[in-house]
Order: C-alpha cells, then sequence, then structure tokens
C-alpha cells in the first residue's frame, strides 16, 4: 500500500477516535438535557446519565420521556435560570389542542443534572369539572359552579381555560390585557390593600377591585408567601397550592425565587410584571 494512503487511513482511524471520545464525554448544558430528555429522538443512556437526587432512579433503556410522546407533539425549551450550581429548564409540549409545561430543576455537579421536575398540579381534576359543566344544561351547571362561590357561567369556564393554558398562551393573555392589569395594580397600591388592616377579603369586596377582576378574569388579590412582597398580585386560580396567576414588583430584589417547593416558575413580562405558579 502507498505510504502516503497507509498515513492517510491512521489519520482518519484517530480522527474517528477523538470524535466518539468527544461525543461520550460531551459536558451537555442544562438546555441540552432538557433537549435529549423529551426530545423525540432519545439518547444512550449507557453515555448519558442526566439525572440524580429525586429522579436517580429513573432508567431509559427503552424509551425516553420525548420518546413515549405522540408523533405530532409540538415541543419547545427554554432556558429560565442558570448560576453556577442550578438552572432551571420549562419545556412546553402542545399534543393536538391540549398543552402542558413541564419545569426541569438542575444541579451542578462534576456535571449538570436534574433533580427534579415540577408542572402545575391536580389540573386533571379541573378538565374534569370543565368538560362535566359543559355538557350541563345552564341551571344545572350554575348550581355546581354557586357552590364554589362562583355567579357568572362564561367568566367560570374562561378563567380556568386561561389556567389551563400554555405558559406562552398565559403570558399572551396578560400582555393583551396589559392596560387593564396596570390600572388596577395602581388602585391597589394606592390603597396598600395588600397590607390592609382589615385584611384581603376587604380588598377583594371593594366594588371598583371586583369589577376590574371579573374583567380580566382574575379569581382575586393574593399576597406574596415567605416573606416576599409582591405589590399587586393576581390569581387566575387553581386547586389548593396548586395555583397560577401575575405579580406586579418593579424592585427585582423582592421577586420571590424560583423553588420546586413553593414558586415552581417565574416567568418575566416585562414592565414589573411576572407569571408565576406555585405548588
Amino acid at each position: 500500500m502507498d505510504i502516503r494512503i497507509c498515513y492517510l487511513v491512521v489519520i482518519f482511524a484517530i480522527s474517528i477516535n477523538v470524535n466518539l471520545s468527544a461525543q461520550e464525554n460531551k459536558k451537555y448544558t442544562p438546555l441540552e438535557l432538557s433537549e435529549l430528555v423529551y426530545g423525540s429522538s432519545g439518547f444512550d443512556y449507557n453515555k448519558v446519565l442526566p439525572f440524580c437526587c429525586d429522579m436517580h432512579s429513573l432508567n431509559f433503556k427503552d424509551s425516553t420521556f420525548g420518546q413515549l410522546l405522540p408523533a405530532d407533539t409540538k415541543r419547545s425549551f427554554s432556558l429560565i435560570y442558570q448560576d453556577d450550581t442550578s438552572a432551571v429548564t420549562s419545556i412546553s409540549l402542545k399534543i393536538a389542542d391540549e398543552s402542558m409545561d413541564i419545569y426541569f430543576y438542575f444541579t451542578k455537579l462534576e456535571d449538570w443534572h436534574i433533580e427534579t421536575l415540577r408542572t402545575l398540579a391536580r389540573t386533571d381534576m379541573i378538565k374534569k369539572t370543565l368538560m362535566e359543566i359543559e355538557k350541563l344544561p345552564f341551571d344545572s351547571a350554575m348550581k355546581v359552579i354557586s357552590v364554589h362561590g362562583y355567579t357568572d357561567l362564561d367568566k367560570y369556564i374562561k378563567r380556568n381555560k386561561l389556567l389551563l393554558s400554555s405558559d406562552d398562551e398565559i403570558a399572551d393573555y396578560f400582555r393583551s390585557n396589559y392596560e387593564k392589569f396596570n390600572e388596577i395594580a395602581e388602585y391597589i397600591i394606592k390603597n396598600d390593600f395588600i397590607n390592609h388592616e382589615k385584611g384581603l377579603d376587604f380588598a377583594n369586596s371593594d366594588s371598583f377591585v371586583k369589577q376590574k377582576l371579573d374583567s380580566l378574569l382574575i379569581d382575586r388579590i393574593v399576597p406574596a408567601e415567605e416573606g416576599n412582597v409582591f405589590e399587586a398580585g393576581f390569581l387566575i386560580g387553581g386547586i389548593l397550592d396548586n395555583t397560577a396567576g401575575y405579580f406586579y414588583q418593579p424592585d427585582t430584589l423582592k421577586v420571590p425565587p424560583i423553588n420546586k417547593l413553593l414558586y415552581i416558575i417565574i416567568k418575566p413580562l416585562g414592565n414589573g410584571w411576572y407569571m408565576y405558579k406555585t405548588t
């Protein structure tokens, strides 16, 4: 064999080995790991070990989360937060007319690892209730929602559909009603309703507040939790402590941190406004 050909063969073989080694030892970012786990292609679990902590026992030798989804699932991935030791990503899934947003929480050991995931819980109960209500005659449906203190069937349905919407749709709803949200926030702040001595029941019974919140499909104004301060908090709805809504806080130092045990996601909407979900 010509010495030049032998040389090229050796170089080619070395190149293949280097590339394979680089692939096996690739340091994945949180966003790249999210795309691997919920993507449609899957990955080699013997080469990529993405989990630790709460999720260390997961084994994807047969199929990944992403491979279990229907073929027509639309996926989008975004990095929400990252520092030297932790990160949060958002995975948005659209399947036919339904959507779901999932949040991965990462910790940095030698490499990045997914320690747990969260999503807005108990949505199946809300979906089931909506399906049942929409099948009922008007009077029967009104009896169902009146038990929970609601008097407007159309707005009850729309509010819960907003709650079940994707994060992007919840954000778009806010942006399309930005001026209305600002108006009610200014009124709440002017009257110091969040810290009112008579409590938020008094604030939520205010005629102007009730009218404005009703027009925005907002259930009620709410305070922040665990000592953090909202200038104005707006609850869309939820079950028990699994809720979603918006809040206004122009001071970034007072914005609650994302926390897998409380504020599972906080997304900035601009001008001091945020969308949030809790668990």
